[in-house]
């Protein structure tokens, strides 16, 4: 059986209107370490969290129905990769 994922990187209104504003060209977030591909549901991660501090977005997110992760990106990287 082949493997795929779905892949989404967008920017909200606010939360009670989920209005799409921006779509960033590439994903922010993607499976790629072997915990993220192989477990229970793999190749699947799922953000659950978002922290922003000094120019930095902390992603908390689930990986494979197995575990949460987080992972770091400039504020500016994801900006620049919007179409706005």
């Amino acid at each position: 059986m082949g493997r795929s994922a779905t892949r989404s990187s967008r920017i909200t209104s606010s939360l009670k209107r989920a209005k799409v504003i921006a779509r960033s060209e590439k994903p922010i977030l993607q499976p790629q370490a072997d915990y993220e591909i192989e477990g229970f549901f793999g190749n699947v991660v799922f953000s659950c969290g978002l922290l922003c501090e000094e120019n930095k977005l902390r992603i908390y997110y689930g990986v494979a129905d197995t575990a949460v992760c987080f992972a770091e990106i400039s504020l500016q990287d994801v900006l620049e990769n919007l179409n706005l």
